[in-house]
């Protein structure tokens, strides 16, 4: 029985020694552990996202490639959508949190929106204010905002649709404030037609979030998601894959916007 196991050891340890020494095996395994690692970067840390439409306007713009924090609320499992699945959530999105999600109703694609109410909340959005009242309590208060004195306008495409650019539609800029967090959002100039039956105010449930584009008149978000006739506003937690951190790329209908690359996701 030591003679055969020698043997066989024997037989063995040429070939494998002969490709341990061949150079090539070297970079096999170095290969093979970098992209390991690119994976489990991407499955757990950080994943690069494309922005396919105007509605997060003027905070990311048509074509900016952008970091997603995938660490920063969770560990989640990789590759589960129907329904999305975490090993552990240890901390859930402020309000302000810019956050990719899976679409709710269907688990179908991922939106970019900001995160506006939290879970338990109530939300009123009236005369271009959003309001907010947190569980338990019973006073409303406000993401202050002002009218900013400058010139706006807005190229926007929706690039799952192929259009073409849609250049200089005018709007008037505002500035939401939160906290310590400040960001923009834009108004059409032209007001948008809602129904006259449209809710003006969502109950938020305890596992959900609520979530708004910055692009205000031009934007599919918790306002407008509706399920089996009724409003749904409800953006799970578990849904969302993380937080949008920082620019990477640019490219614009004119060429790549160079001041944004590197900025943050305010």
């Amino acid at each position: 029985m030591t003679a055969a196991s020698s043997e066989l050891a024997r037989l063995l340890e040429g070939p494998l020694a002969s490709r341990r020494r061949h150079p090539a095996w070297g970079y096999v395994i170095s290969f093979l552990i970098a992209a390991g690692f690119a994976l489990f970067l991407r499955a757990f840390v950080f994943e690069p996202f494309r922005i396919p439409s105007g509605s997060m306007i003027p905070t990311l713009q048509v074509g900016d490639y952008i970091y997603v924090n995938k660490f920063v609320y969770g560990l989640r499992i990789p590759f589960t959508s129907d329904p999305p699945r975490h090993f552990v959530m240890w901390s859930g999105p402020a309000r302000g949190d810019v956050v990719v999600f899976i679409e709710p109703l269907h688990n179908s694609e991922d939106w970019i929106k900001r995160v506006i109410g939290l879970p338990g909340d109530t939300i009123r959005f009236r005369d271009r204010t959003v309001y907010y009242r947190p569980k338990g309590e019973t006073e409303w208060k406000a993401v202050h905002n002002r009218k900013l004195d400058e010139p706006c306008s807005y190229m926007d495409r929706n690039e799952k649709l192929n259009e073409d650019w849609h250049p200089g539609r005018p709007c008037e800029l505002y500035e939401e404030r939160i906290g310590g967090r400040t960001w923009h959002v834009i108004y059409d100039l032209a007001p948008r037609n809602l129904p006259l039956d449209f809710p003006s105010e969502w109950e938020v449930p305890s596992h959900c979030v609520f979530v708004m584009g910055d692009n205000r008149d031009n934007s599919e978000d918790s306002r407008f998601l509706m399920k089996d006739g009724e409003p749904a506003p409800c953006v799970p937690l578990e849904n969302i894959k993380g937080r949008a951190e920082f620019i990477w790329l640019s490219p614009g209908p004119d060429g790549q916007r160079w001041g944004r690359i590197f900025s943050g996701v305010k």
